[in-house]
């Protein structure tokens, strides 16, 4: 066993400098060197590309008995080493793992590494290094053109020399106090790189540090072979003189390079093997798949759904039971026909996807209607497996009665039942249960909505909430709030339908039977790429995680618009391309009866849970200028940062235009805007459409003098907690009867209230200048309460 030589390959001859810090900790060992010299660089291939030739060069170490692999090409590290180190029965040995593990212990803050667009694109580094030392900044840099620099032997050349400095001058411009040589490679330009950062220690060079690993661990195995002066056997796809003249400029022990030509099978065996398939479909599933096939159009892509149907509008479903979509293929985007004609996709509906073996890279697929089992092999998967609804037990109650609205088969269920049905209940006061209390008011039967917590849409602050609440209560549905779904309610009991509307849950059973990471949240953990733990299957849509673009936490909201970009971002990465979701806001509107409700950001109770420190406006406003016949109310509360002013978030209700001056704040927010930057928007105005000053705008001045002056004011709801004495209300008192009342009687910590807080609050920066600092106001007016 101690015989046995050490693998060790790159792309050509950067790995030689790993090599020859084996030889100085090794050298009584025997070494295979393979340089994939006809498919270099590495750098710039494919995920799916550098697998496959990983992957058969693997086997070609295997034949030859090796002990151990040296991983020596950061590209493979940063992209295989996960995924294939545990695939073969000798230990493998990576370049970035031990090179983090010491810079950790550097007293540094700020490191570089230039490397590969594979290695970079990767983010290994910067992962690695983090987990690591959270405290450094990493700054990583794609280098294009230095592999072939030094693959041509033109290592002293002015081009050379151009390139280097194009890359390393704007690092040490931002301070990076270590340069990362991420690239085996790049040590063959150390006298350049050197020479224009002026300090030879500023440099690591990774080799090092994989030779220190490799070493130990053999000599913790005792594994270490104790022969004087071990042999050398170097191998090169193609190019084996310029392999040999380019190599001893670094390593001179080089005496033959032989040819080893496994190109060829690499690339039948990529031809054969490069295979898309997706557990899922409605929206990540199909839009990966679609996306997918215009990005490649050679690839094969098979969908496998346990449904139906493969390709509809879930959100739209409420309104098909209402009646205003008049038939369920109004729903229905297409056909799995429609897939296979137009695309060249395959579309298997009623077929389960039982288990996921990443070791074999294949799926076990039940087919539900015939009871037949089999494998399929991919190169990538997806997992789009979506979510499920909650649907708890309610003691007592026939099941016959009790529905959940999730598929186009739960809507068609539902449609049926309502034909006879009088009375109904909706547990959940969420988005789909205060749309199906529309539909069902609509459709002539009694319903009552039962919400365990204190208001419906819970997502919500309440001060808003309340307002959709009595809405809804005006429009004759009845509202149970605080209150439990029990058989023993006698709204229930009466029941002919009941709608189990609590919420859902992530399906992540597959993926984690898999061995797939699951994140904090329960949905399965992505990075920004949509790859799982697994680099080589990736997860979209309802049961995947993603990331808070304000907090930088993980966060899961599942809804349709994000499925469709994760579906679209995880179609790139997985045909080649290089694409990154960044984040959500849990931006969502929904339609309650004549009013529009809309959120995004953070609320007040989210903002206040995170531990901010925040200030809000509340602004109720028309929608248009007053004088238009079309103008409506809307109420904005506008939430932003105290220290800095940053945005944070934003809810709109009424029965004006609410979800348009969300998305507006959605942009703000992703361009991490300010109110003092937002306040210089210039938004459109024409009477049909907005006022002359955009109640946004409003709302933000607001804010900022807020923020600014430190204006204090109180909610409607906290308004119920003060006595008389401590609240004036000015409705029916004049500028001058207010200014007397302040000045003469010096009330202090007292709050001006009217009808919708506009007027208390200028009131109040008037009594300001007048030296009456300790006068605050009531946000939003007594209308909220």
């Amino acid at each position: 066993m101690k015989n046995r030589p050490i693998g060790i390959f790159d792309s050509g001859v950067g790995g030689l400098t790993v090599l020859k810090e084996l030889d100085m900790a090794l050298p009584g060992e025997n070494y295979l060197y393979f340089g994939d010299t006809a498919r270099v660089p590495y750098g710039e291939k494919t995920p799916e590309q550098l697998h496959c030739y990983v992957r058969e060069i693997m086997e070609w170490f295997k034949k030859n008995n090796v002990k151990a692999v040296a991983m020596a090409c950061n590209s493979s590290s940063a992209v295989v080493y996960e995924s294939t180190r545990n695939d073969w029965n000798f230990p493998v040995f990576n370049l970035i793992e031990p090179t983090a593990r010491y810079i950790s212990y550097l007293n540094v803050s700020k490191i570089g590494v230039i490397a590969t667009s594979a290695t970079v694109n990767s983010k290994a580094y910067t992962k690695n290094i983090k987990t690591a030392n959270s405290s450094i900044e990493v700054l990583e840099t794609a280098c294009p053109g230095l592999v072939e620099i030094v693959e041509g032997n033109k290592t002293g050349t002015q081009e050379a020399r151009k390139l280097i400095i194009k890359y390393i001058l704007p690092m040490l411009e931002k301070g990076v106090e270590k340069i990362v040589l991420g690239c085996t490679h790049y040590p063959f330009l150390s006298h350049v790189i050197e020479d224009i950062t002026g300090d030879r220690e500023m440099l690591i060079n990774p080799a090092r540090y994989l030779a220190d690993d490799l070493s130990g661990a053999l000599l913790r195995m005792g594994l270490v072979n104790e022969q004087k002066n071990g042999q050398k056997q170097f191998f090169a796809s193609s190019n084996t003189d310029m392999f040999k003249e380019a190599g001893r400029k670094f390593y001179d022990n080089i005496e033959e390079v032989s040819e080893l030509d496994l190109t060829g099978k690499a690339d039948a065996e990529k031809e054969m093997r490069e295979h898309l398939v997706i557990i899922g479909g409605v929206a990540a599933g199909t839009k990966a798949a679609s996306k997918a096939r215009r990005e490649k159009p050679e690839l094969k892509i098979t969908l496998y759904t346990d449904e139906k149907y493969i390709s509809y509008s879930a959100c739209g479903m409420p309104y098909y039971i209402q009646g205003i979509i008049p038939t369920e293929k109004r729903l229905l985007v297409r056909s799995p026909e429609e897939f296979k004609t137009g695309e060249n996709i395959d579309i298997h509906l009623l077929h389960r996807v039982t288990k996921i073996m990443p070791r074999k890279n294949s799926v076990a697929v039940k087919n539900l209607e015939t009871g037949e089992e089999f494998e399929d092999e991919y190169t990538n998967l997806l997992i789009a497996t979506g979510s499920r609804s909650i649907v708890p037990e309610l003691e007592g109650v026939d099941n016959s009665r009790v529905y959940k609205l999730k598929t186009i088969e739960d809507a068609i269920k539902i449609k049926e039942a309502v034909k006879t049905a009088k009375k109904a209940v909706i547990v959940g006061g969420g988005y789909i249960g205060v749309e199906m209390a529309e539909a069902f008011h609509a459709l002539g039967i009694k319903t009552t909505i039962i919400e365990r917590s204190s208001h419906v849409l819970g997502t919500f602050d309440p001060d808003l909430a309340y307002q959709v609440q009595r809405h809804i209560g005006e429009k004759g549905v009845k509202v149970l709030t605080n209150t439990d779904a029990s058989g023993e309610l006698a709204e229930i009991k009466e029941a002919d339908i009941i709608i189990m509307a609590v919420g859902v849950r992530p399906n992540v059973e597959l993926a984690k039977e898999a061995g797939i990471e699951i994140g904090e949240t329960g949905a399965v953990k992505v990075n920004a790429r949509m790859q799982t733990s697994i680099p080589n299957i990736y997860a979209a849509g309802d049961c995947a995680e993603s990331i808070n673009r304000i907090t930088r936490k993980p966060a899961w909201v599942p809804l349709g618009s994000t499925a469709n970009k994760q579906g679209r971002i995880a179609a790139m990465n997985i045909t080649g391309d290089y694409a990154e979701f960044g984040g959500i806001l849990g931006s969502l509107v929904v339609k309650v009866f004549d009013y529009t409700a809309s959120k995004t950001g953070l609320s007040e109770k989210e903002a206040r849970q995170l531990g901010c420190e925040y200030e809000i406006a509340i602004v109720p406003h028309r929608d248009r200028s007053g004088y238009m016949p079309e103008s409506r109310d809307i109420i904005i509360k506008l939430i932003a940062e105290k220290g800095t002013g940053r945005l944070l978030g934003i809810q709109a209700v009424g029965e004006g235009d609410a979800d348009k001056r969300v998305n507006t704040v959605a942009s703000a927010i992703t361009a991490n805007m300010t109110v003092s930057e937002f306040i210089h928007t210039d938004l459109t105005y024409a009477p049909p459409y907005s006022p002359a000053i955009d109640p946004l705008l409003v709302a933000a001045q607001i804010l900022r003098n807020k923020i600014k002056k430190q204006v204090t004011s109180i909610s409607p709801q906290e308004l119920q907690k003060f006595s008389e004495a401590r609240v004036i209300d000015i409705r029916n008192l004049s500028t001058e009867e207010l200014t007397r009342k302040i000045l003469k009687d010096s009330p202090g910590g007292v709050f001006l209230c009217c009808d919708k807080g506009m007027r208390s609050y200028l009131e109040t920066l008037k009594l300001r200048e007048k030296g009456c600092n300790d006068i605050g106001f009531v946000d939003g007016g007594t209308n909220l309460l």
